[in-house]
C-alpha cells in the first residue's frame, strides 16, 4: 500500500471509471494498491480533492492578544519573554519573536549609544593618522597605550536590542562614565608589559584623572 502521496490524476480517472462499473471502494482499492480511506475520500469530494490546504495546529493566541501584544510591542520597552509574563500569554518566547518579525511594522533592533560621534571628530582622527603613517617599529614601542572600561551591575551598556517600531525615531541610550551599580577600571601598557589596574571610585573628572596618572602611570614609567 502507497502512504503519504495523494492520488494523481490517472489514479483518480480509474477510481471514478470503476465505480461507474459499480465495483466497491473496496475492490477498487486493492485493485490500485490504495488504502479504502483514500478512494472513498475521493469519491466523497470529486471536485475539491487535493485542493483543501492542510492546516497546522490553531494558533493559542486569539485576535484580541494579538493585537495586544502588538500594542505592547510597538512601544519597544519588553523583550519578548517580558511581553509573554506582562501579558500572560498562553504562548512561549519563541512564539512571541515569531510573531513580531512576521510584522512589518516592527524590527528587532540594536540600541545605539547617544551623543554619537560628530563628523569633526571623524575628520581629527583620520588627520591624526595620515600624520603618523609614516612611523617606524621603533616610534611604536615608545607609545603607551591606556584606557577605562566600565561595567555595569544593574543592566548591559551597548549590548541593547529591543523591537522598534519602524514608524518611529531610533530609541538611544546615554552612555554614563560612572555612576550607581557599575565599576570603571583604568588601565595602560607600552610594547613589552602592563601597569597595575587601577579601581576608579566616584565620578571621574580632569582632577581626578590627573591623580590617576600620577598614582599609576608615572610609577609604572619610572
Amino acid at each position: 500500500m502507497l502512504r503519504g502521496t495523494h492520488l494523481s490524476q490517472h489514479e483518480q480517472g480509474q477510481i471514478q471509471a470503476l465505480r461507474l462499473n459499480n465495483l466497491t471502494i473496496r475492490r477498487i482499492a486493492a485493485h490500485l494498491s490504495r488504502f479504502r480511506n483514500v478512494v472513498a475520500t475521493l469519491l466523497r469530494n470529486l471536485g475539491l480533492y487535493g485542493k483543501n490546504k492542510r492546516r497546522g495546529r490553531p494558533s493559542k493566541l486569539t485576535a484580541t492578544a494579538r493585537r495586544a501584544l502588538l500594542r505592547e510591542a510597538h512601544k519597544g520597552h519588553l523583550c519578548s519573554s517580558e511581553l509573554v509574563k506582562t501579558l500572560s500569554l498562553p504562548v512561549t518566547p519563541s512564539t512571541v519573536r515569531g510573531i513580531l518579525r512576521a510584522t512589518s511594522t516592527i524590527q528587532y533592533s540594536k540600541m545605539f549609544p547617544a551623543p554619537m560621534m560628530l563628523p569633526r571628530h571623524k575628520i581629527a582622527r583620520e588627520q591624526w593618522c595620515r600624520e603618523n603613517v609614516t612611523w617606524t617599529v621603533s616610534y611604536w614601542m615608545n607609545v603607551v597605550w591606556s584606557d577605562e572600561k566600565k561595567f555595569n551591575l544593574d543592566r548591559p551598556d551597548g549590548f541593547g536590542y529591543y523591537w522598534h517600531d519602524l514608524r518611529t525615531d531610533k530609541r538611544m541610550f546615554s552612555k554614563r562614565q560612572q555612576g550607581e551599580d557599575s565599576v570603571m577600571v583604568w588601565g595602560a601598557f607600552p610594547s613589552t608589559k602592563k601597569c597595575e589596574l587601577a579601581v576608579l571610585n566616584g565620578m571621574q573628572d580632569a582632577i581626578k584623572y590627573i591623580d590617576t596618572l600620577e598614582s599609576y602611570l608615572l610609577p609604572f614609567m619610572d
